[in-house]
């Protein structure tokens, strides 16, 4: 990203109060790097070359542990 990296863009999402789920695309991720994603809230960090299912994925991943359907809802009252 010419002029910052997208753990700048996070953390300035972060500082201004968005609370949105993010997914990191990278070419590499480093241990450390990893760790401050996470830290910033990072759910998902997918390497790439990627397939199209492996993203599906992580956003399916992402929105239903963001957004849980009725049906986890239920799923989690029943036990």
């Amino acid at each position: 990203m010419p002029g910052g990296s997208g753990l700048d863009v996070l953390k300035a999402m972060k500082k201004r109060g968005f609370d949105i789920p993010s997914i990191v695309i990278s070419g590499s991720v480093t241990a450390t790097v990893g760790d401050q994603l996470v830290q910033h809230g990072v759910q998902a960090m997918v390497i790439k070359p990627f397939s199209l299912d492996r993203i599906s994925q992580e956003i399916q991943k992402v929105i239903g542990s963001r957004y849980p359907s009725e049906s986890d809802a239920g799923d989690a009252n029943e036990g």
